[in-house]
């Protein structure tokens, strides 16, 4: 067994090789190999890739994501997310991550970060006390008109109970038809969808810049929307086990406004009917509109349900919970190998790799 691993300068023609072609699983898709290339935030020498294998075989991988946060005095720190692990079935339970983990420690000087995390992985993580807390994310989920059947269907085997759950989910259409009908249509606010910011939208990010850890601005957010990760393609052949082809999808971004006047914006995204608000900026003093066209948005996209982890924005959108089927809480953090002070500033729910999945 040895390891490889790959710096981003060497990603394109790796994944050209003879190599790769061989793989049964690819530890890389297409589309995320070409939005590793595009980020502005990567270089060439960045370690993205690491690999065992075992007689040509594909046993394990890790993939890196690069990125910067800021310190307090606006001092940039370069570092890495950990973005997909993966293990063969065969050889799971011989912690083959931990490997593959030490290996990026070791190249990105001890600087990773972590989110959009399985439970398993975290609680492995957090066990060997390499990650800690840096923030505590805990926000709402607002269920809309739900699919119970893929909500439910892998933890219900009673063989009693599954047939009720297109039961529900026509109590559910139906619940959400009527809500459309007789609650309020929301007239005073106007929505403008754009498919990239306008000089507008810029400006607003530019202003909040220094309140946001990551500052992530127009060239990072041209990068999210023109190189996603997912295509609604089927590619049958390519076998890459996360989430890649056949899905639904669009990244947006809608402008609001108040008496006629530019009022702020939000990013939004939806994969398969789910939906989740990456980044928003408001005019000072106008929060309490913009959830109203976050609604509107979901409303018109007929989605399954919305995640807000802010807990500012999930706290704001929780007051037309009316419009939605049902809310819960819902949890994802953001850990840490090394040490930033938040100091009150702002995360996005779209910061890490949480705008492409």
């Amino acid at each position: 067994m040895k390891l490889v691993k790959i710096k981003l300068g060497e990603l394109e023609s790796f994944c050209s090789s003879e190599t790769f072609r061989k793989f049964e699983i690819k530890p890389i898709s297409p589309l995320r190999m070409k939005s590793y290339k595009a980020n502005p935030r990567a270089k060439e020498e960045d370690a993205v890739l690491y690999m065992l294998i075992e007689n040509e075989k594909l046993i394990a991988f890790r993939t890196i994501l690069p990125d910067t946060v800021y310190t307090e005095d606006n001092t940039p720190i370069r570092f890495g997310w950990c973005s997909g692990i993966w293990v063969h079935p065969e050889y799971r339970g011989k912690k083959l991550w931990k490997p593959l983990l030490e290996e990026a420690l070791k190249d990105w000087e001890d600087k990773l970060m972590l989110t959009n995390y399985a439970p398993k992985t975290l609680f492995l993580y957090i066990r060997e006390d390499w990650f800690h807390t840096l923030s505590d994310r805990q926000g709402y989920r607002f269920y809309l008109n739900p699919d119970f059947k893929e909500i439910l269907q892998e933890r219900i085997s009673n063989p009693v109970v599954k047939p009720l759950l297109s039961l529900a989910n026509r109590m559910a259409a139906l619940i959400y038809n009527i809500k459309k009908i007789i609650l309020p249509s929301f007239n005073r606010i106007q929505i403008e969808e754009l498919n990239r910011l306008d000089k507008e939208c810029i400006n607003l990010i530019h202003y909040y810049s220094d309140f946001s850890l990551f500052k992530r601005e127009e060239k990072e957010i041209d990068w999210i929307m023109e190189y996603p990760w997912i295509t609604e393609e089927n590619s049958p052949e390519f076998h890459y086990p996360f989430s890649y082809s056949n899905i639904k999808h669009k990244t947006n971004v809608v402008k609001y406004y108040v008496k006629n006047h530019f009022a702020g914006f939000f990013i939004y995204s939806i994969l398969n009917r789910k939906m989740k608000i990456l980044y928003y900026y408001e005019k000072p003093g106008l929060l309490s509109s913009i959830s109203i066209p976050i609604v509107k948005i979901a409303k018109a996209n007929k989605i399954s349900h919305l995640t807000i982890l802010s807990p500012l924005l999930s706290e704001t959108v929780k007051i037309l919970s009316k419009h939605f089927l049902f809310t819960k809480h819902y949890q994802s953090d953001i850990y840490s190998t090394f040490s930033v002070n938040i100091d009150g500033r702002t995360i996005f729910d779209g910061d890490g790799d949480n705008s492409f999945t």
